[in-house]
């Protein structure tokens, strides 16, 4: 209990601040590593020559050097330290105490008197305060001021600007005043002499704290005349007399061979040079209990022993029936050995009285109700197992009380009885088959303001099944899913009896840890608070009914189901009260403890290492369809901006994720340190929101665009980025990792390989002298997406307007004829099918008296008197098409049928069927429509497109250049040339400019020939 209260009370919160640094006595470990952490540039000099102190050397010389000293310790070594906040090369400044007691800088004597008048009985004088730097960088000093018998601060003229250390000598060490990172002085005191020691505060405030109150006893009450019988002296103090308890000082020595005793004298110095009416004596090693800590102060109540601190014992006078107290000023502990050295802590001790007299001072006696089995057990002492004190007595006076045992029936059982301690239960005959016993005590007790206090105790003893065997550690890594965690029973050690004892109790297994959050408080937690299971040798769960006997098979191994998926948290345990999910990674104290009431039967604890998994395309990868090569595609989305556009896109639309949550993003490539050098790709930050997961970029710049230009900043596009995603497992912000990948940003249109993206058809980018025109619209063939979510699909380079034009359709109504007869395209009669005759409209008895050599043609009217009956008629074409134009229509130039088959008669679906066969076989007439052409944008991203030729004069001598706005090339005529006609390929680039700020240049030739 004593080392973990040293490690995460006193050295964690206490023994570093800005006006005083811890010296250890002993280890020079982790503790003095935890120390020195504070003091950033100087940790490992520090420690090296604190080190050397605890072995009992001294400094032999200190010298000035750039931004601090060289010291120099008996045993020859030189360390070298330095402030952080000098950047002038300025050499530490060294104050000290000349004999004259006057004030020295650097050698030079101030008008300042450092030390004052001697004191009564040839005691020294008292002496100043180290000198300090104010706000305005001006050197403070505190003289003696004889009028008022007591020091002053002085602001002096001179400047400390740039003083980044500086020491002072004074009381027999030196105490070296260094500026951490933050511009703050911290202090490291070292003795000046062979004799010397060093003392230190253990904080930079320490309140001394004393109770007392006014003795006020009820003399004729029962409990007061037991406690008088019992303790003599009490009847000694009389009665409205002021009674005192507590006052516990504690001091830090330096090496840990000088030990502290009554041949020392003691006093207390305040910052004003004045000693009060205070006796420190008695001298203790050991560090005071109680204590609490509160922005680098402490408070101390009662001493126990401690190896690296002495505990002084203060006795305050009274003084205008007052205790006397330092509560306005701080005080110095003064120590002299007995050969006359004397040496000073820094002032940070304050004296509190604290008035205990009123009733609700009262003395009272509580209890928990439960306490581990011992052979002897002190009922005022804290059990660790049970995590509370058996007995309490608050507001009690010194350890006068009485405790008893009140049934003798449990004192003759179980051998009960209390030690002459007047604290200690004996337990002689403990039975072997319970897991706990309850007796009976009874504590009457007296306050420091002589209440009294009389309480029946009820204490509940439980004993605990040793085992040979233990809990093994286990190692995790969470998955999000459900994960049981197994122990072998026989590992535990135990024998059938034992195992029956512990299993016929309640059996829990609890996950609790300690750490620090981000905010450095101390948290302590609980994970898992339940149940265990039981599983036989086939993995199946099992429960035991008591003797020996289970469910389902002997149990082989008990364990406990864990989901870090879950948001179920845990009831908290005692002293861990923080509900929480499981983390990782962390470290988990696993109890397992078997209890019968408020009895302990079992216990055993081991540690659990969770880890998160590794970071896999199982939990989180960039979408397969967003990357080449591994690395993601941006194109994002283009807004307007000035002086160049910006490109936005979500990252949160890259990412495939399972069982995983991001946090946010970071630019891994942006020095956010230092931005300012707009040269550097480092300066820019690529994340605009990094909870969003905005990236943006600038559109690109061409240099000559913008004043100032920047590559890093105008030419972002096609260059590869480290971006990060900061990322939690299982729902559970505290289980963070880190998902690392590289992005690009690039246009949508744009390619490296101009061709690949647009292809032309050099076919239609002919022509010859005096020739058509050469339409280059008309010559592409096909523009294609290179990048983004349509990449591989076409889409336009241009926009059209709607325009409605006539166009030639084919005219049914109209076949072509050779008199009455239809006729193909050859002007042969079209011939009816024989089949077909009937569905023309022959009777069936002139259908079968057919000869083979009888032939029907079809014709545009009907035919009557067909037949051999000459009664049958054959219908003709118009008397089809009148169907057929309820059925079909021409929309926008395309024939389409407008009436469903489902609504068809039988004979508009017979002249369909004959309509449709024979189309093929006649020639028809044509007739124009109008069609209208809808309106087409140019593609997304498109911003604008022209033509231009690779050498102007070059193809100036062939076509005529002017007509470039047209997308047109005309070749010039024979007669316009000025150079003998052949034919030449002029080269062109066909120019696209995209929203992203990107030209892409796509070569094609025109060929203009000499004839056709």
């Amino acid at each position: 209990m004593n080392k973990k209260f040293l490690s995460a009370i006193l050295f964690g919160a206490l023994m570093v601040s800005s006006t005083g640094t811890f010296v250890s006595c002993k280890d020079y470990d982790d503790d003095i590593e935890n120390l020195q952490g504070q003091i950033n540039s100087n940790k490992d000099a520090i420690a090296a020559l604190q080190k050397l102190v605890g072995e009992g050397k001294w400094v032999t010389n200190i010298s000035p050097v750039e931004n601090g000293f060289a010291v120099t310790m008996s045993d020859g070594t030189t360390t070298s330290i330095t402030g952080i906040k000098g950047a002038d090369g300025k050499d530490g400044t060294e104050w000290t105490i000349g004999e004259d007691g006057f004030w020295y800088k650097d050698g030079e004597k101030t008008t300042s008197q450092a030390i004052a008048k001697d004191g009564e009985d040839g005691k020294p004088g008292a002496t100043a305060p180290s000198p300090k730097i104010d706000a305005n960088g001006m050197w403070v000093v505190y003289e003696w001021d004889a009028v008022k018998g007591e020091f002053v601060e002085k602001t002096t003229e001179i400047s400390a600007q740039g003083t980044s250390a500086y020491v002072v000598k004074k009381d027999g060490v030196y105490v070296l005043h260094i500026a951490d990172e933050t511009g703050k002085f911290q202090e490291v005191t070292l003795p000046a002499t062979s004799d010397a020691f060093v003392v230190e505060a253990p904080a930079a405030i320490v309140k001394v704290n004393f109770d007392y109150a006014k003795w006020n006893p009820t003399t004729s009450s029962k409990d007061y005349k037991a406690l008088a019988a019992k303790f003599t002296a009490i009847a000694d103090i009389e009665k409205n007399s002021l009674v005192k308890q507590g006052g516990n000082l504690p001091v830090l020595v330096t090496p840990a061979s000088v030990e502290l005793t009554d041949d020392y004298s003691y006093s207390l110095q305040t910052v004003k040079g004045k000693t009060p009416n205070i006796t420190v004596s008695n001298p203790t090693k050991g560090l005071p209990t109680n204590i609490t800590a509160n922005s680098g102060s402490i408070t101390t109540r009662s001493a126990s022993a401690s190896d690296c601190f002495w505990t002084l014992q203060i006795e305050p006078a009274i003084e205008k029936k007052e205790y006397v107290e330092i509560k306005q000023e701080t005080a110095s502990l003064v120590v002299e050995n007995a050969q006359g050295t004397v040496v000073k802590t820094a002032f940070a001790y304050k004296v509190y009285a604290n008035n205990k007299s009123a009733d609700t001072y009262n003395v009272s006696v509580s209890s928990t109700g439960s306490t581990s089995y011992a052979s002897e057990i002190d009922l005022l002492a804290y059990d660790e197992e049970k995590d509370s004190y058996p007995v309490t007595i608050t507001n009690e006076y010194g350890d006068y009380h009485i405790i008893t045992l009140s049934n003798s029936y449990e004192v003759e059982k179980y051998g009960l009885s209390i030690a002459e301690d007047n604290r200690t239960l004996k337990i002689a005959n403990m039975p072997s088959d319970v897991t706990s016993i309850t007796i009976h005590l009874n504590v009457v007790a007296l306050g420091l303001n002589g209440s009294t206090a009389n309480q029946n105790v009820t204490l509940t003893i439980g004993q605990e099944v040793a085992s040979a065997g233990s809990l093994a550690d286990k190692a995790l890594t969470l998955d999000g899913k459900n994960q049981t965690l197994k122990w072998n029973l026989a590992d535990l050690g135990l024998s059938a009896v034992e195992l029956d004892k512990v299993l016929s109790g309640t059996v829990k297994m609890t996950a609790t840890r300690e750490y620090t959050n981000a905010s450095g408080d101390e948290v302590k937690a609980t994970a898992y608070n339940g149940n265990v299971t039981y599983y036989n040798a086939a993995g199946n769960v099992t429960n035991y009914n008591g003797n020996g006997n289970w469910s389902n098979g002997a149990a082989t191994t008990l364990g406990m189901t864990i989901n870090a998926s879950s948001t179920n948290v845990p009831t908290a345990v005692t002293d861990y009260p923080t509900q929480e999910r499981w983390a990782a990674p962390a470290e988990y104290t696993l109890k397992l403890s078997s209890t019968s009431g408020t009895a302990v039967v079992y216990s055993a604890e081991a540690t659990l290492t969770t880890s998160l998994p590794t970071i896999s395309d199982s939990y989180i990868r960039l979408a397969a369809g967003y990357t080449e090569g591994g690395i993601l595609q941006i194109t994002g989305t283009v807004a307007p901006g000035s002086p160049a556009d910006i490109v936005s896109y979500d990252l949160n639309d890259a990412l495939v994720l399972n069982g995983v949550t991001v946090l946010d993003f970071e630019d891994l490539d942006y020095n956010k340190e230092d931005d300012t050098d707009k040269t550097l790709a480092a300066s820019y930050n690529w994340i605009a929101n990094a909870t969003a997961g905005t990236l943006q970029v600038n559109t690109w710049v061409e240099k000559d665009a913008v004043t100032p230009w920047y590559a890093a900043m105008y030419n972002q596009l096609y260059t590869t980025r480290n971006l990060r995603a900061n990322i939690y497992f299982f729902n559970n912000p505290v289980n963070t990792s880190t998902f690392d990948f590289k992005a690009t940003v690039k246009s949508t249109i744009y390619s490296a390989t101009p061709s690949s993206a647009i292809t032309m058809t050099a076919a239609k980018l002919i022509s010859n002298y005096g020739g058509d025109a050469i339409n280059i619209k008309a010559a592409i063939a096909k523009a294609v997406y290179v990048a983004g979510p349509k990449k591989g699909q076409a889409y336009s380079l241009f926009s059209t307007a709607e325009k409605t034009e006539k166009k030639d359709v084919t005219d049914y109504d109209t076949p072509k004829t050779d008199g009455d007869y239809l006729v193909n395209s050859s002007t042969l009669p079209v011939q009816i099918e024989t089949a077909d005759l009937t569905k023309f409209g022959l009777s069936v008895a002139d259908y079968t008296a057919l000869q083979t050599t009888d032939k029907f043609y079809l014709k545009k009217d009907d035919q009557t008197g067909v037949g051999q009956s000459t009664s049958s008629t054959l219908v003709g074409w118009t008397t089809i098409m009148t169907a057929i134009n309820n059925i079909y229509t021409y929309d926008n130039g395309t024939w389409k049928q407008t009436k469903k088959d489902a609504e068809l008669s039988d004979e508009e679906a017979k002249y369909k069927e004959l309509f449709n066969k024979y189309i093929a076989k006649i020639a028809f007439g044509t007739k124009k429509v109008d069609v209208t052409t809808a309106s087409t944008t140019a593609g997304a991203g498109v911003k604008a497109v022209s033509v231009e030729f690779v050498d102007d004069k070059e193809a100036a001598k062939y076509v005529n250049t002017t007509t470039l706005a047209d997308f047109s090339v005309k070749p010039l005529a024979v007669a316009d040339l000025t150079v003998d006609p052949k034919e030449v390929e002029i080269p062109m680039n066909l120019v696209v400019l995209d929203n992203w700020g990107m030209t892409m240049k796509v070569p094609f030739n025109i060929t203009v020939k000499t004839t056709k």
